[in-house]
């Protein structure tokens, strides 16, 4: 998924991966993207080079999830002794996408099947 898959809708199946990259700037870099759900998991090792924020995820239950991430102006709590590029800790679900103007908020919808 690219920004391009914004407000997209996404079928997968159970063993999927799913890779997600998206292309800020190297002074508004997009957040780690996050999901809703369980449906979808982390692989370890996203990352931010550049200008550009990529995350890979498995389907591993059927489900419906919303893949998510903002970037700057979007206002989102940084506890203090973690990069400005992690989010608040515990991990958030979501992104507060309604405080980010257009061009700043992804979301994409993954249906994830047997």
């Amino acid at each position: 998924m690219t920004f391009a898959s914004n407000a997209k809708t996404y079928c997968a199946r159970v063993g999927d991966r799913l890779r997600v990259d998206l292309r800020g700037t190297a002074s508004n870099p997009w957040l780690r993207p996050l999901v809703s759900g369980d449906a979808l998991v982390p692989i370890p090792g996203a990352v931010t080079a550049g200008a550009v924020t990529s995350a890979s995820f498995a389907a591993v239950l059927p489900g419906r999830v919303a893949v998510t991430s903002v970037r700057p102006p979007c206002q989102v709590a940084v506890p203090s002794g973690k990069s400005e590029l992690e989010p608040a800790s515990p991990l958030p679900r979501v992104y507060p996408l309604k405080s980010c103007p257009p061009g700043h908020r992804f979301s994409a919808l993954v249906i994830v099947r047997r």
